[in-house]
């Protein structure tokens, strides 16, 4: 049962949403500008949309994995 609800929740709008709102309190609690929380919040929602895709290897992803590759050689 906890196994569905995880993976409901898993790469979902929620998780972004979560994600997002997680990146505005770590920037509120910093003590961040408004226009510094909203970047915070922007890139660990957009770290946490695309970690689980390059992880599993996604095709969708496959093109930022690339990219990755060549820029690490």
């Amino acid at each position: 049962m906890a196994r569905v609800l995880v993976w409901s929740v898993y790469n979902s709008p929620v998780q972004s949403a979560l994600a997002a709102l997680t990146g505005g309190v770590v920037g509120l609690l910093a003590g961040l500008s408004a226009v510094e929380t909203a970047v915070l919040a922007g890139i660990v929602a957009g770290v946490v949309d695309l970690s689980p895709g390059v992880a599993r290897g996604d095709l969708v992803v496959e093109p930022l994995r690339a990219a990755l590759r060549s820029d690490a050689q």
